[in-house]
């Protein structure tokens, strides 16, 4: 069974408790929630989607394996530590989002974040096996001591993006960058072993091998 919500608005100064709740295949429509802490919630194949905005919320150590975040805005979410396998951000923006520690090792199952917008975000000790960001836009996003296993950034846009200490784990899925535009990015002790750039384009490429000015936002 699966339980539909629709236009609810979640407004209080302090957060809303909801630690270690089970909404396992919820889905939220055109839904604004504040404050909101869901930290180690069971969100299995959990949606928010079509305008859902979710702004200054924990979302940390949830499973939220298999949901959906569609077309929809979440701002000041941490969602670190939070397992992700098969989830799919798809066409949603994402500005302060904390992605630290997050895990996604499944590797039949693809992490998604195509066609979204990812600004001033973190994903650092990040765990991603068979992760997509095609067509995704990053603007000071860092991705620090990070696993990226089959990463696919194809005819993504990286502006003051950082890979710094970043591997794989299997040289047979490299990092994926064709159709790409880098600008003002630094690669920094990153092991991109068989790495692919087809077609891609760097511009200021000079600023890659130093660190910009800009500072991680956690």
């Amino acid at each position: 069974a699966t339980t539909e919500i629709y236009t609810l608005s979640l407004h209080d100064a302090l957060p809303i408790y909801f630690k270690k709740t089970i909404l396992d295949k919820t889905s939220f429509f055109r839904t604004n929630l504040n404050h909101i802490d869901l930290s180690k919630s069971s969100l299995y194949e959990t949606k928010f989607v079509d305008g859902v905005a979710i702004t200054d919320s924990i979302f940390k150590f949830c499973n939220w394996s298999f949901g959906h975040f569609l077309n929809s805005e979440m701002t000041g979410v941490d969602l670190s530590g939070a397992t992700l396998n098969g989830a799919q951000f798809i066409n949603s923006d994402l500005n302060r989002v904390n992605l630290n520690d997050i895990l996604a090792n499944e590797t039949q199952t693809k992490l998604i974040f195509d066609q979204s917008r990812i600004l001033d975000s973190s994903f650092k000790r990040a765990k991603l096996e068979q992760t997509s960001f095609q067509n995704t836009k990053f603007t000071n996003v860092n991705f620090v001591e990070s696993l990226l296993t089959g990463g696919d950034f194809s005819k993504a846009q990286l502006y003051l993006v950082s890979f710094n200490q970043v591997r794989i784990a299997d040289p047979s899925h490299p990092i994926i960058f064709d159709n790409a535009i880098i600008t003002e990015s630094m690669f920094q002790n990153a092991n991109l072993q068989n790495a692919r750039f087809a077609g891609w384009l760097a511009m200021f490429f000079h600023q890659c091998i130093r660190p910009h000015q800009h500072q991680n936002v956690f």
